[in-house]
C-alpha cells in the first residue's frame, strides 16, 4: 500500500468514528444541559469502546486460527523477544515480550515463616506493617436513560 494511500486510509476511519453520535443514523438526543452534552458524549464513546474491544477480541482469535498470530498464550516467547511474526503486502506484524510481572505468594512465605520457627503472632505482625494499599478501583457504568 502506497504511504499516501495508508494515511488516507487512517483519515477516512478517523472521519467516520468522528461522525459517530452526529451522522449515519448516530445523532445524539439534544439535551437540556450543558453537562448532559458532556454525559452522552461519556455514554457514546464507552459504548464504542465496549463495541470495538469485542470486535478486537474475535479478529484475534480469527488472526490466531488463521495463523497470522501465534497463540501467545500457549506458547509464549522468552522474555525481550523482539520479533516480526507476519508480513504480507499490507501489513506487518511484531511482537515485543516485556518483562513478567512479579508476584508474592503469600501463602507460600508464611508457610516457610512457619519453618524458621516464627509464631503465628509474629507472621501477622510482619504483615501488617508491611501491607501497603492502593487506591480502591472505581467504576463508573454510565447508561441510556429510556422511557416508553
Amino acid at each position: 500500500m502506497k504511504a499516501t494511500d495508508a494515511i488516507k486510509l487512517r483519515s477516512n476511519i478517523q472521519r467516520v468514528l468522528r461522525g459517530l453520535g452526529n451522522t449515519n443514523g448516530t445523532k445524539l438526543p439534544s439535551t437540556k444541559s450543558n453537562s448532559g452534552e458532556v454525559a452522552l458524549q461519556l455514554w457514546l464513546w464507552r459504548f464504542v469502546k465496549r463495541m470495538v474491544n469485542g470486535m478486537e477480541a474475535d479478529a484475534t482469535k480469527e488472526a490466531i486460527r488463521a495463523g497470522v498470530l501465534f497463540d501467545h498464550k500457549a506458547n509464549p516467547l522468552p522474555e525481550g523477544t523482539q520479533k516480526q511474526t507476519y508480513t504480507s503486502d499490507v501489513v506487518d506484524i511484531s511482537v515485543m515480550v516485556k518483562r513478567a510481572s512479579q508476584m508474592l505468594n503469600q501463602d507460600v512465605l508464611k508457610a516457610n515463616l512457619r519453618k524458621l520457627k516464627l509464631t503465628q503472632e509474629q507472621i501477622d505482625n510482619a504483615f501488617d506493617t508491611s501491607m501497603e494499599y492502593k487506591a480502591a478501583p472505581h467504576e463508573f457504568s454510565v447508561v441510556l436513560v429510556e422511557t416508553d
